[in-house]
């Protein structure tokens, strides 16, 4: 018998070649041997591979711009979310501006939002110039329960950017990951069937 992967002689009895170590045969549930069909492995893995780079192509840029979104996203919300650990919460009324800058013949600015702890009332702003038809008239305000004028505001968009990111960044990862599952399945398939074909 002659090793398909070195190309030396090996006597029929042998199950694996003495020189490299390559499996001739598998075993059906009869202990029957099978030689292995190594083309639909080859046909099966090169359609996997060429596969793989295509949607590597596809996804990946798709990956990349949701985990910069992410990225983003998480850098503005998570040192507040540490620093309003244990806060309480408060809805926040916007009553005025501040801090305005004319552009482009419209104002833009900071948000000033009043919100009212145990009847005295604070101010507070989200420090995020913008347009002024931009800012929501309610808004939640975290404030610190011993000291109420300490507080912390979530911009909204980077939430949304937080949200938009994740699933960018994981929903091309898991096609990726369904779509190699399937070939495992369809390559054990084929073998089976193979086997099958063989054995009759």
């Amino acid at each position: 018998m002659i090793c398909k992967n070195c190309g030396k002689e090996n006597k029929n009895t042998n199950i694996r070649c003495e020189y490299c170590g390559t499996g001739f045969y598998e075993f059906n549930d009869y202990g029957n041997p099978i030689i292995e069909d190594e083309s639909i492995k080859l046909k099966t893995s090169t359609f996997r591979i060429i596969v793989n780079i295509f949607l590597g192509f596809i996804l990946f840029p798709i990956m990349f711009s949701g985990a910069l979104l992410f990225g983003i996203g998480a850098y503005d919300i998570v040192p507040k979310f540490i620093e309003s650990f244990g806060y309480q919460k408060a809805q926040g009324t916007l009553i005025n501006y501040k801090n305005c800058n004319r552009s482009n013949q419209e104002d833009y600015c900071d948000g000033i939002y009043e919100y009212n702890v145990n009847g005295k009332a604070y101010t507070g702003s989200p420090d995020e110039k913008r347009n002024k038809d931009g800012f929501d008239k309610y808004i939640t305000i975290w404030y610190n329960e011993k000291t109420p004028e300490d507080y912390v505001i979530y911009d909204d968009v980077f939430f949304i950017f937080l949200l938009i990111g994740f699933c960018l960044a994981s929903i091309p990862l898991a096609i990726f990951i369904v779509v190699n599952v399937i070939f495992k399945k369809v390559e054990k398939k084929e073998k089976e069937k193979e086997q099958k074909q063989k054995t009759m």
